[in-house]
């Protein structure tokens, strides 16, 4: 398989996490994939121009991070990441939907600061940094009642470590930390996880 990603892409992180804890990074090879350009062979592979894509062993491109997650799932003999049915699959659908809007808004939060200040929108920054609020603090309910240690959710939790890392790295004048300490404690001992450590961003 390849999997195709820039070096920070938090969403290619996502993935390249799931892999390590499912012991499928071996099985996998990272290709750097060069974006904004129209004229990079990766928008042959990925016509849709965002990082991660995976190509499977059989010649497949699929992308987005969740499908990737969904397809690497099929691929080991453990406990499955996404439950296949009964209410165990909505509770981990749920707090992963959650965690996924969280990452799609932070997203979006960096993407608008990034743009020049004559043409940034003031109350897409708020609405961005509002949402982000609003999410982190039903994670740190979620960490105060256990939920964020719970084997059985752990890919609702690898996305909340991904993009609170992504915060930390993109966004360090947002405190979130702030008034969330069951979170924070909770982030501190997953971003030790060795699969974290491996893919922290650089640079």
């Amino acid at each position: 398989m390849k999997l195709y990603c820039t070096p920070n892409s938090p969403f290619a992180r996502k993935v390249r996490v799931v892999a390590i804890e499912l012991k499928l990074d071996d099985r996998m090879q990272l290709v750097q994939a060069t974006l904004r350009d129209n004229a990079s062979p990766y928008m042959r592979v990925n016509p849709v121009g965002r990082v991660p894509a995976l190509e499977t062993d059989a010649g497949h491109v699929l992308t987005e991070s969740y499908l990737i997650t969904e397809y690497l799932d099929t691929l080991h003999e453990g406990p499955r990441l996404i439950p296949e049915r009964g209410p165990e699959r909505w509770d981990v659908l749920r707090l992963e939907g959650l965690a996924c809007g969280f990452a799609q808004g932070v997203v979006t939060w960096v993407h608008e600061w990034r743009r020049p200040e004559a043409v940034r929108s003031d109350p897409v920054l708020a609405m961005e940094r509002d949402r982000a609020s609003r999410c982190i603090d039903a994670f740190e309910a979620e960490a105060a009642v256990g939920t964020l240690d719970t084997p059985a959710r752990l890919l609702p939790q690898i996305t909340i470590g991904a993009f609170l890392g992504f915060c930390d790295y993109r966004l360090p004048r947002f405190p979130w930390r702030e008034g969330r300490p069951k979170l924070a404690q909770w982030y501190g001992r997953f971003a030790e996880r060795p699969s974290m450590k491996a893919t922290a961003p650089k640079g």
